[in-house]
C-alpha cells in the first residue's frame, strides 16, 4: 500500500520504474530527474518553469476558482461547509 501521492507537480513528469527516473513533460524540456520524490520534481518545476510553478500555487489556493474541465461547476464550487452550531446554557 503507500502513502498517497499529492503534490501537484507530479503531472508534469512521467515516471519509468524500470530505469528509475521521472521525465518532465513539460514542451521543450525533457530533463530527466532520478527517482520519483515529489520535493525534487516540485523544485525542476520552480527553477526550471517558474511562470508553471506560480500557476500551480494559484491553482492550489483557489481551487473554486478553477472551472470544470466540461464548463460545468464541481461540488466544491457549490458545497458550503458550515460551522457547527453549539447551544451554551
Amino acid at each position: 500500500m503507500g502513502r498517497n501521492q499529492e503534490n501537484p507537480m507530479r503531472k508534469h513528469f512521467s515516471f519509468n520504474a524500470a530505469s528509475n527516473k521521472s521525465t518532465c513533460q513539460v514542451e521543450g524540456c525533457g530533463i530527466e530527474i532520478i527517482g520519483n520524490h515529489g520535493g525534487n520534481l516540485q523544485r525542476h518545476i520552480q527553477r526550471r518553469h517558474p511562470e508553471l510553478f506560480e500557476k500551480s500555487l494559484q491553482d492550489l489556493q483557489n481551487p473554486n476558482k478553477r472551472p470544470a474541465a466540461d464548463g460545468q461547476n464541481t461540488l466544491d464550487s457549490v458545497i458550503v461547509k458550515k460551522p457547527r452550531q453549539v447551544q451554551v446554557a
